[in-house]
């Protein structure tokens, strides 16, 4: 485990942020470089499941690298300071990340309305809209933006939210 490269960077820039800085993993051969050259340290797998555990309980969006064998990094990310995610919310580069093959799906009836989710979202996939009645908004996600983090989710007071397998994947 090692210091998040991009929440690093915005600290030296002075637009620090109040995540967690030493939560990015190295998996494998990228880990032996890692450790070796002195940018991180060794963990055990029960310490990098209580790294992921309390990340999310942050808010962080957990993003590997786009591979099907040999996965090298899992990195904790949060929409202010991420590099791939900024590419996402800030220059509208849907496909920066590849998405999971989930996405969040809310529940009209249920949602209130009060945009925890979408404040939460770390690259903007989710907008409240009206839909008139007694109550006037209700969120709904962009497929084409969402990278399927389900970091909404746990947001959402009300249990309006839950991740369903994507239709295309």
């Amino acid at each position: 485990v090692g210091l998040c490269y991009c929440r690093h960077i915005k600290e030296h820039l002075g637009e620090p942020c109040d995540k967690p800085m030493e939560v990015c993993m190295s998996l494998g051969m990228g880990a032996d470089y890692v450790i070796r050259h002195g940018f991180g340290r060794e963990v055990d797998q029960a310490e990098a499941l209580d790294i992921l555990a309390m990340t999310r309980e942050q808010g962080l969006a957990h993003i590997g690298d786009n591979v099907q064998k040999r996965l090298t990094y899992i990195c904790s990310c949060c929409g202010c300071c991420c590099e791939m995610l900024a590419a996402i919310h800030t220059f509208g580069l849907a496909g920066a990340v590849v998405s999971s093959n989930w996405i969040p799906r809310s529940d009209p009836d249920v949602c209130k309305g009060c945009g925890r989710c979408a404040r939460a979202c770390p690259v903007g996939a989710i907008r409240l809209e009206g839909r008139g009645g007694a109550r006037d908004l209700v969120a709904v996600v962009d497929p084409e933006v969402c990278i399927g983090c389900g970091v909404c989710v746990p947001r959402c007071r009300k249990r309006s939210l839950s991740m369903v397998s994507r239709p295309r994947r």
